[in-house]
């Protein structure tokens, strides 16, 4: 009874530690989610795919403007993407 308590114990312990690594391990998509959630727009608004995969996440005009921009002046950079920003 013991043996199955250890190794239960030793299940759940190597599962919580999975998802907590995957949880704190943040894959670009899910930062740019967070990008797309603060400033309430669609991925589409700076990428060229609407949906951008992990390894697919190429920019548009106005995404590389926003990354310029450190990730501020969204609406700028809608405006006037090639200017906005510019270094």
């Amino acid at each position: 009874m013991k043996t199955v308590k250890c190794a239960y114990l030793a299940i759940v312990s190597i599962l919580g530690m999975w998802l907590l690594l995957a949880v704190f391990s943040a894959t670009p998509v899910e930062a740019k989610l967070q990008y797309a959630s603060k400033e309430k727009t669609a991925c589409k608004t700076c990428h060229v795919k609407p949906a951008p995969k992990k390894d697919d996440n190429e920019l548009n005009d106005v995404g590389k403007c926003y990354q310029r921009c450190e990730h501020k002046n969204l609406d700028q950079c809608k405006k006037d993407p090639v200017n906005t920003c510019k270094a």
